[in-house]
Formats: C-alpha cells, structure tokens, sequence
C-alpha cells in the first residue's frame, strides 16, 4: 500500500499485545500500529474509529472490562462478562456502515471450532497458541489486497463481478480436473470463464491474485470434501471472504459435494448444494459422476448466466 498502513490490536495481555506488535513491525516497518488493552477503552474510541477506520483490526475475544490488572472475574462488564468481550466489540463495527467491512482477525486462546461456534460467522482466527510471524503477516498481507482492491475500483465496476472462482483442496485435485473437462464444452462456447490455483505462473504472488481473482468473481465453486473442510488455508483465507461477499456484493456460492463432509458444522449448510450431499460424487459409479458432473456443469452455466437450471 503506498501510503503506511494502521493495524489497532485489541488485547489486554500486554505481553501477547507486544508479541503481536513485534510481528507486524517485522513484516510491516512502516506500518502504525495502537494497542486498546480493555472492552471499555475500546467503547470510548468506537467514535474515533468509526469516523477515521484503521486499515485492520485483531481482536482478541476475550477481554477485561476496564483495568487490565484486575483478575477478569472481579471486573464490572456487560452482559456475557470478559468471555464475549470481544464479540460485543466485533458486533459494534459490524452496526455501523463505516466499520462494517473493516477487515478483522480474531485471536483467541479457544480453539477456533468454538469460537466460530460462538460468533456464527467467519471472521479469520488465528489461535494464540499456534500464532506465528508468518502465518499472521500472510494473513493481515491477503486482507489488505483485498481491501485496497475494493477501495480502488470504480465504485460503478465493483458491482459488476464476472467469472468463476473454483475453491478446493489440492487432495482434490482428480475432481477439480474432471470440474474443468465437463465445463469446456461450456467456456469453448463462451457461456463462462473461471479461475482456479492451477492458473497461476511461476513467481506469481499466489496469495494476493487468488484473493483478487475471488473478489471479482461472479460465482465462487466450492468442491466440498473431507479434505476442503479441514484445510487451514480455506478456512481462514477463501471461505470468510466468499461468505462476506454474499452478503455485501451478491456472490452465489454454487458447492459440490465431492466426498462426505461435516459441512453442516459450516455455513456452506445454508446454501444449496448443486448435487445431492448424501450421493456425493466419490460414493458414484465412473459412469454416473460423469454423468452428474454433465448435469452440475449445465446447472453452472445456467446459474453463470443468470437463468433458472
């Protein structure tokens, strides 16, 4: 970004708040970053940031009301007491138009089952335990491309997605293959164009054109596994920001159940599958998954085009 990026960290241990700012000056020099150590600090500055958003917020979900030396339980909060603090936070820039698409990581010493289980949604999570200076200057770098991405486009364009992003895990790779041959027919004939990984050239910054490839598509494909469901990389990266934008942009998710999967413990259960999830295409005959992949592909073209399959 050309001009120095600000990074607010919400986190009353000061010793992991110091951590955090060690990180991100390390991968971020010229970056300017402000620590907010308590629940009822950061009420006081909502104003503040609503009114001037900093580039990205990490957040930690559970905070003490106001003196960060007092145990947690002997401190005066809100209902849902330190353990949701940061929830209450989150809720807060979600309210407001100003701070609702600002980008936020969640760290948390839960593990982050129960913390999307707590916020029903999918905000990126990094666990405090795990945390490392990769992993987190990799994850605020994707958020930052993205946010620069939209708020550079013309605001006339940025609602006038086109193509298909494929997601998937690389365990997947046989389907994603079979994907691409049942849809050439349909590309050859210009009915649609997509992207997947496998488009990617040597040197290529992987990262930051997969989250811009995303961010303009019109349609995002999720080949939906065992494998897709526990991969780290699409939890934390390309599945929060497919489910931000079918709500803030109108993406259609369009998923294909490739294998069984827990995908009822996600919010991809909230969109329809394009095959039947009890028949996914692995539990197939060679015949019928050719077969049924012949009928996704016609239903994706459909969907591409905006007509009912």
């Amino acid at each position: 970004m050309l001009n120095p990026i600000t990074i607010k960290i919400v986190e009353d241990d000061q010793r992991h708040a110091g951590d955090v700012v060690r990180m991100l000056l390390s991968e971020f020099p010229e970056a300017h970053v402000e620590v907010i150590r308590t629940e009822s600090q950061f009420r006081s500055e909502l104003h503040s940031l609503q009114n001037n958003p900093p580039d990205l917020i990490i957040l930690d979900m559970m905070l003490r009301w106001s003196d960060p030396t007092i145990p947690p339980g002997a401190a005066t909060s809100p209902e849902g007491g330190f353990e949701k603090a940061g929830l209450r936070c989150f809720q807060l820039l979600q309210s407001d138009v100003r701070t609702k698409s600002l980008p936020v990581i969640f760290v948390t010493a839960l593990s982050e089952r129960a913390l999307v289980s707590s916020i029903g949604a999918y905000p990126p999570v990094i666990e405090k335990r795990s945390m490392n200076r990769s992993q987190l200057g990799t994850l605020v770098r994707s958020l930052l491309a993205v946010r620069q991405e939209s708020q550079s486009a013309d605001p006339e364009t940025t609602r006038l997605r086109s193509g298909i992003f494929i997601s998937y895990s690389h365990q997947d790779s046989r389907w994603l293959r079979e994907l691409e041959v049942t849809l050439r027919p349909h590309v050859r004939a210009g009915d649609l164009q997509y992207f997947s990984d496998r488009d990617l050239k040597p040197g290529e910054l992987w990262q930051e054109l997969i989250m811009r490839e995303l961010n303009q598509a019109r349609i995002a494909v999720l080949l939906v596994s065992r494998y897709f469901m526990s991969s780290d990389f699409i939890a934390r990266f390309e599945l929060p920001a497919i489910l931000d934008a079918t709500t803030k942009d109108g993406l259609v998710v369009f998923w294909i159940a490739v294998s069984a999967s827990a995908y009822k413990e996600s919010l991809i259960a909230n969109f329809t599958c394009a095959n039947r999830p009890e028949k996914p295409l692995d539990r197939l005959s060679r015949a019928h998954a050719s077969q049924e992949l012949v009928l996704i592909a016609e239903k994706l073209a459909h969907a591409y085009r905006g007509t009912d399959a």
